[in-house]
């Protein structure tokens, strides 16, 4: 055996004694940063008891905006038809005013080329 071989196989175990410590360390350090964030959410976590009565207040406050939605699409609706009802009426007027003033032109137009 080769003394040459021997001090290589040292010296390779040596590296590789201080790699497995470097990783045990890094082993080790993500063991306990991933302890204290579960012990963190842990203490941020919700109960069920909390969960359900937040589902029911969640459930009543939609229930309350979809009735609001809801009668103000009505309202816009109602509204829409007044303002359909209020144009139609603005043109009808606005059609019969021209008419008769027209009329009202061509007979002023007859008497004084009469005159």
């Amino acid at each position: 055996m080769d003394p040459h071989d021997s001090t290589q196989d040292h010296d390779l175990l040596i590296e590789l004694k201080t790699s497995l410590n470097f990783i045990r360390g890094d082993i080790k350090e993500l063991k306990d940063n991933l302890a204290s964030r579960v012990t963190a959410l842990e203490v941020d976590k919700i109960g069920r008891v909390e969960a359900s009565k937040m589902q029911a207040e969640s459930l009543t406050v939609h229930t309350d905006h979809e009735k609001r939605i809801r009668d103000i699409e009505k309202d816009a609706d109602t509204l829409d038809k007044r303002q359909s009802n209020f144009q139609t009426k603005v043109v009808t007027w606005g059609a019969a005013a021209i008419v008769v003033i027209g009329i009202v032109e061509f007979g002023l137009s007859i008497y004084f080329k009469l005159h």
